[in-house]
């Protein structure tokens, strides 16, 4: 049975708890409603120590993406320097053997010096310029002022309750 399930089942032990025409108490349903209040326990026990299994998977899986991405840059690195120094030492000369190829393509790419935007703007050249812009609320100051007790139009502190799994 689910929680939902024993919920529903405790509500109607508790429907026949008393007999309406005793007003005595059913002992069968006294017992029955201590053995589903067990089993609520025990689900939601296992259902909090699952969730902190799960806790501490993730955990474990964000330190190991952590150490793959680490040894994937330095990899990079290793590759991008050993690029630069092959480069440097060839000079654009091709170089083959029957085991490796290595030659070089021209290509052409925009260099764009900090002094351009403002040229651009007084030059005719605006819409050789892009403007990047997010806007977002300021959660943080927002807080501070509702909780000083301000009145912020469209703005409201909202209680969470959070689950804490130890």
């Amino acid at each position: 049975m689910n929680l939902f399930e024993i919920k529903q089942e405790i509500l109607n032990v508790y429907d026949n708890l008393i007999d309406v025409e005793t007003g005595e108490i059913n002992e069968e349903a006294v017992k029955q409603l201590e053995n589903l209040t067990v089993q609520r326990e025990e689900k939601i026990e296992n259902t909090g120590l699952y969730l902190k299994d799960l806790k501490y998977k993730i955990e474990a899986l964000k330190e190991e993406k952590r150490n793959i991405d680490r040894r994937i840059k330095a990899i990079q690195n290793t590759e991008e320097f050993l690029k630069r120094r092959l480069s440097d030492e060839l000079k654009g000369e091709n170089f083959e053997t029957p085991k490796t190829r290595i030659s070089f393509r021209k290509s052409t790419s925009v260099k764009v010096d900090d002094d351009f935007i403002c040229y651009a703007k007084h030059n005719g050249f605006e819409n050789l310029i892009r403007t990047k812009v997010t806007e977002t609320a300021d959660k943080t100051a927002l807080k501070k002022l509702l909780e000083a007790g301000e009145n912020i139009q469209f703005c409201s502190l909202e209680e969470k309750q959070n689950i804490q799994i130890k």
